[in-house]
């Protein structure tokens, strides 16, 4: 459909700027047979080396940024917009090139036929086009503003500190030209010096210059001495602090007089756009930046993957505070986001400003050193763990790794993952702060790697428990959960024992495949042979869920022994703070638009019950056990009618509702009283063996 469009698309990788799709309308201007091997500054600028101006990189979220406005190809002059896409994990520049006006032979006796009466109304329908983005109308209104003083260049300049830019302390944000004979959006100097922008932009009134005030004002190149002879510049202002400078290069003297309210007008809304913009600017990166430590977060993370793995010579650290949940509960949530700050600002003490430090996690930092020697990066990680270490309030774990070869970002990650949970392992065992981390229960902690998991597998350490579910309808067994058991020298090791420090090494997922692939293998040989079966509900760990390979993982799984989706319901703990962040979010929708049933389970323990029913396409979900040990109270009444609300509005969602830890008859009388359709508990049964769950059944 793209080759039918007579504007020039095409698609460029960010960072080497190659050309990675190209519609008819670009090959046929450009004169390109194949894209392989083209880049956009070789094909269209016919340049050796990437535009030393690129602006490209600008635009925040998918807002189109102008990256040029006057591109000479042939007899023809383009503007060029461009905006960042992401597709899966990369983010490429969606590039869109239209045939622009020729101004240079149009004659306005009065610029865009306005007036000085002009009615506010008219400049107002003029800027309104593409309202939903601020860098394009800003755009707009720098065209405007050019057509009306009829000057050559129309600029915005911006502080760098508002910018995240390296260079010049200002930054030419947005730019128009009028004369097509004047190439400038290429010239390392930009339109204007930096010593004049330097000396005006904090001027905090208009300024206009002629010859013999620029040549006082600022030290001019010779081909600025040649080509600027007169200069009117604006302060753009906030909250009577200047966020931002506006310069006219050569406009008409005469038409600055003529359309002075016209001109003030325009400026006026030049000043509200970039005030839009920055707040636009800003709001996006604070959704990228950790509020309590001030670094970025994990979503800044994941937009900044795509160029690490392209880099060479670079380093991650990895930092786990130890013991984050234990300060949390016996010394306070304060304690503990002072242990955090505290960790953050000693990481920073140690790297430098050229590596970028990122809070991954509750407890957990990343930092990612480039460009630097293995023989330096080693000297910083080994002196960051040394100093963590001896912390006195708190410590932390450290893992690193390097790499001097391209595309291995993600074995990085990996490499200091597992260096980092080899030195927890050591601290709790050094620091037991519960029975799970105690020294006769090493060989948990010993557990902590991939390698030592699949062993385990391989050796059929690890064997199914199903506890039945109870339909209160047909009063018989409607399901199971299929639960996690480990058997280490010959003692069985219940799964609150060591799923939790699985979940904090982010190692769960091996054990959720394990699962699901039984319960859908037992399934095949019950249906190959005639028999009765039930639906078997597997447990997903939030980390397994994330993970780039989950779905199709999963629906391999399902392939492999043909099983129905609906057979195996999969239960989401309520219980993480990750139910609220939108990559799980989108792939419980994925799950559910495929055939999937998901389960809130834990349901009514944390802070996100009526967020998950209405936000997650849930089909069932389990109400956790302290609501339901509630109901063994003598002043029942209130835990009662919550559960009875509950249960009509999931009935009137068609949600089915489960409850788990059901001991006693009172409470199953209840339960099937208030209408709820499944009950799980040691009432019925405690999580009994594989085979004797299907003798049950």
């Amino acid at each position: 459909a793209l080759n039918n469009v007579t504007d020039l698309i095409f698609v460029t990788d960010p960072l080497t700027k190659e050309i990675l799709y190209a519609n008819k309308s670009f090959c046929e201007t450009t004169g390109l047979r194949s894209i392989r091997g083209c880049t956009c500054y070789g094909s269209l600028r016919k340049r050796a080396t990437p535009c030393t101006n690129c602006q490209n990189m600008q635009a925040f979220e998918n807002g189109f940024q102008i990256t040029h406005n006057n591109l000479k190809l042939e007899a023809a002059s383009y503007a060029v917009k461009s905006a960042p896409v992401q597709v899966g994990d990369k983010v490429y520049n969606l590039n869109i090139m239209k045939e622009r006006e020729d101004y240079q032979h149009q004659q306005f006796s009065s610029p865009l036929s306005l007036s000085s009466a002009v009615e506010p109304a008219e400049l107002y329908a003029l800027l309104a086009k593409n309202n939903e983005d601020p860098n394009l109308q800003l755009y707009n209104a720098l065209c405007l503003l050019g057509r009306l003083a009829q000057a050559d260049t129309v600029s915005v300049y911006e502080p760098k500190k508002m910018l995240k830019h390296s260079g010049s302390a200002y930054l030419r944000t947005v730019f128009y030209a009028q004369n097509q004979k004047s190439d400038l959006s290429d010239r390392p100097e930009d339109d204007l010096s930096s010593e004049l922008v330097s000396k005006l932009f904090n001027e905090p009134s208009e300024v206009y210059l002629d010859e013999s005030g620029l040549s006082r004002n600022a030290v001019l190149s010779p081909l600025l001495l040649t080509e600027l002879k007169t200069l009117k510049s604006y302060p753009l202002q906030h909250h009577e602090q200047i966020i931002g400078r506006l310069f006219l290069r050569n406009p008409k003297p005469e038409l600055l007089s003529e359309h002075q309210k016209e001109l003030q007008l325009v400026v006026t809304l030049i000043e509200h756009l970039l005030i839009v913009k920055q707040q636009a600017s800003e709001l996006y990166h604070l959704k990228n930046s950790d509020n309590l430590t001030k670094t970025a977060n994990r979503n800044a993370l994941m937009q900044d993957l795509v160029e690490y793995d392209q880099l060479e010579r670079v380093g991650v650290i990895l930092v786990n505070l130890n013991g984050l949940k234990h300060i949390n509960h016996y010394e306070g949530f304060a304690v503990g986001d002072k242990a955090l700050v505290q960790t953050c600002e000693l990481i920073k003490q140690i790297i430098d400003d050229q590596a970028s430090l990122y809070r991954v996690s509750g407890d957990e930092f990343l930092c990612v050193c480039c460009e630097i020697e293995q023989s330096e990066f080693t000297q910083k990680a080994n002196a960051l763990s040394l100093l963590l270490s001896h912390e006195t309030n708190f410590s932390a774990a450290v893992g690193s790794a390097y790499t001097a070869t391209s595309g291995q970002f993600s074995v990085l990650m990996q490499l200091a993952q597992s260096d980092m949970f080899t030195h927890k392992r050591e601290y709790y065992r050094r620091h037991p702060v519960n029975e799970r981390y105690r020294n006769d229960k090493d060989d948990v902690l010993d557990m902590v790697s991939v390698e030592k998991i699949n062993e385990l597998l391989e050796n059929h350490s690890f064997s199914l428990r199903y506890q039945p579910k109870y339909s209160l309808q047909r009063y018989g067994v409607s399901g199971a959960e299929a639960l996690i058991r480990l058997e280490l020298e010959g003692r069985l090791i219940a799964a609150n024992d060591f799923i939790p420090t699985l979940d904090a090494a982010h190692l769960t997922y091996l054990i959720d495949y394990f699962v699901i692939e039984q319960v859908c293998a037992k399934l095949r040989e019950r249906i190959d042979k005639g028999l009765k079966i039930v639906p078997i509900s597997c447990n997903l760990s939030r980390h397994t869920l994330v993970r780039q390979d989950f779905l199709s993982r999963l629906k391999s799984i399902f392939a492999k022994y043909q099983i129905p989706y609906q057979l195996v319901p999969l239960e989401l703990s309520e219980r993480s703070n990750s139910l609220y962040h939108k990559e799980l979010t989108d792939v419980c929708i994925a799950l559910a638009t495929h055939g999937f049933i998901l389960t809130i389970d834990d349901f009514g323990v944390a802070q996100a019950n009526i967020w998950a029913l209405s936000d997650l396409p849930v089909s069932e979900i389990k109400f956790d056990k302290k609501l339901i040990d509630s109901l063994n109270r003598q002043n029942n009444f209130k835990i009662i009618t919550i559960l009875n609300v509950m249960v009509t509005l999931c009935n009137k969602m068609h949600i089915k509702t489960i409850a788990e830890g059901v001991d006693r008859k009172e409470q199953r009388d209840i339960l099937e009283k208030i209408g709820c359709s499944e009950i799980q508990g040691y009432y019925y049964s405690k999580p009994i063996p594989e085979e004797a769950f299907y003798r049950l059944l």
